[in-house]
């Protein structure tokens, strides 16, 4: 899984669009974790080291894959409570800028009689904004 997820979140970055990431800043056992890893015969640094936490669990898990999901819960418990952050690789000035056009061009102009006729227009008006706007992407 956590593979997985770094593999996601590569794609994502690569090409620019946002992601909600969960981040642990510092894991709240991590002598615990340490200890654990010691028990399998692997030492982990008495500080937070993300790579060598990788290493171990990547370690455990082909050495051992059918008793790798009780390991990884119970490090993924000791790491404790994390955040979650937008990481919006451009920042948000594409955003904002195409969210005032849309309002300037659109949702200030027009009363919709339901959510269905303001889908449709939406939708209509993404596909006007996406063929006559330049885009950076191009080129």
């Amino acid at each position: 899984m956590i593979a997985a997820n770094g593999v996601v979140a590569r794609y994502l970055s690569a090409r620019k669009f946002p992601s909600i990431r969960r981040v642990v800043r510092t894991p709240k056992r991590w002598d615990r974790i340490v200890e654990i890893a010691r028990q399998y015969k692997f030492r982990l640094p008495d500080i937070p080291d993300s790579k060598a936490l990788e290493e171990f669990l990547l370690q455990e898990k082909a050495a051992d894959p059918l008793s790798f999901p009780d390991l990884s819960l119970a490090v993924i418990k000791l790491l404790g409570s994390g955040e979650y952050i937008v990481e919006v690789p451009e920042g948000n000035a594409e955003t904002e800028r195409f969210m005032r056009t849309m309002k300037e061009e659109l949702l200030w102009l027009e009363e919709f009689a339901g959510l269905e006729e303001a889908h449709e227009k939406l939708s209509a008006w993404i596909d006007v904004y996406n063929k006559r706007y330049l885009h950076s992407a191009l080129g």
